[in-house]
């Protein structure tokens, strides 16, 4: 949970994003959060089919493993 906020609280790795109107930024945000939410909820999904099977990691990252 806490890894999350964090993520959610740092910058992102993006092009900058000017809008003139506040409810363009808040639907920003409300975007970026829906997708970090997605995100954590489809690596615990794949975290929990991994237990199930006995599967400690998944070489699919560029550092070989996904744990």
């Amino acid at each position: 949970m806490e890894k999350r906020h964090a993520l959610f609280k740092t910058e992102l790795e993006v092009a900058p994003v000017y809008l003139k109107k506040p409810r363009r930024a808040a639907g920003l945000v409300h975007a970026v959060f829906l997708a970090m939410t997605l995100d954590a909820l489809i690596e615990r999904t794949l975290r929990q089919g991994m237990s199930q099977h006995g599967i400690e990691a998944l070489p699919i990252l560029p550092e070989g493993t996904f744990a």
